[in-house]
């Protein structure tokens, strides 16, 4: 199965969905609070373990 995390990096929040690139069904989506004050990366990291 070939997916895709596609990301929306927000000024509040980061959001993620996973995206079935065979059957294109989403398979997950999730959100975290944007780490603006650190590093956008956490934010996304955990937006992203969220998902999975």
């Amino acid at each position: 199965m070939n997916v895709a995390v596609c990301a929306d990096v927000g000024s509040t929040y980061t959001k993620v969905a996973v995206v079935d690139l065979d059957g294109g069904g989403l398979l997950a989506a999730a959100s975290a609070p944007t780490t603006v004050d650190s590093d956008v990366l956490h934010g996304l990291d955990a937006a992203v373990a969220a998902a999975t």
